[in-house]
């Protein structure tokens, strides 16, 4: 692989998936307590539902926050099974469906019977200028509810910049690079990123980027600036690379947001 693909994959893999950052450490560990209540409840199979809007439809934090909750369940948790949302939409959307429809009766009984889940974690997201906090709720397909937990996460820009979400041609579901199944888009011509350099500056420019479903860029937005001309410097970089598309589990091209950073180190 040439060096420079290799630094794009880390952007690109530091953009969607979040891996090392803070608020990933901190939402990892709230999920492991969540899970740790959820094996003493005796759960046998659970599926993480997207958050609805005071309207009962999808909103895309809350997709993003259902869908990182559920992979950290599937990837650590042992005691119980968790659905996939992959599985999951395919069914509801062959339906004309959302997972906010899961609060009607009908729609339930034919999910469950489905897939053979007995109970959903369901989520309401609040938001100020520094962060977000949601409060869970877990209950049983008889809408009893079995646990109530809450968990807080302060802005992050790299995760801000996949905001809006991308999403179907309906407005559903959502689509963030690493989770339900949904591939980054691919580098066909990049060359290396540039160095920035700025006197007695040490910094980040984050620039957030829409690929449509043929892999073409929209949409840059600086979430992290720096310095008016190695700003227009990253874009201009951006926009001189080309992508083929984003495409979800089933290899179908898919638009996603991602955000870029790039170093700014002193003279």
């Amino acid at each position: 692989m040439r060096p420079c693909a290799i630094v794009l994959c880390f952007l690109l893999l530091s953009a969607a998936a979040h891996p090392g950052t803070f608020s990933s450490q901190k939402r990892k560990l709230a999920a492991q307590r969540m899970a740790n209540d959820l094996s003493r409840l005796g759960i046998h199979k659970l599926y993480v539902a997207d958050f609805c809007d005071s309207s009962s439809h999808p909103e895309g934090r809350g997709a993003f926050f259902a869908a990182s909750f559920s992979q950290l369940f599937e990837d650590d948790v042992k005691d119980f099974a968790v659905l996939s949302r992959i599985e999951a939409h395919r069914f509801l959307l062959q339906n004309h469906w959302t997972d906010c429809d899961l609060a009607r009766p009908d729609v339930l009984l034919k999910f469950s019977t489905a897939f053979g889940v007995d109970s959903l974690l369901l989520g309401s997201l609040s938001s100020d200028i520094n962060s977000h906090s949601i409060d869970f709720l877990l209950r049983d397909l008889s809408g009893k509810p079995l646990l109530r937990s809450s968990y807080t996460e302060r802005r992050d820009p790299m995760i801000e910049g996949d905001f809006p979400a991308a999403a179907a041609p309906s407005g559903w579901p959502f689509y963030f690079v690493h989770h339900d199944g949904v591939r980054t888009p691919r580098c066909v011509k990049c060359g290396p990123p540039p160095s920035f350099h700025k006197a007695g500056v040490t910094a980040v420019i984050i620039v957030s980027v829409l690929f449509n479903t043929e892999g073409k860029m929209q949409q840059f937005r600086l979430m992290k600036k720096v310095d008016p001309e190695l700003d227009a410097a990253a874009v201009r970089t951006l926009k001189s690379w080309k992508f083929s598309p984003a495409k979800d589990s089933d290899g179908k091209p898919v638009p996603v947001r991602l955000s870029f950073a790039f170093g700014v180190s002193p003279k």
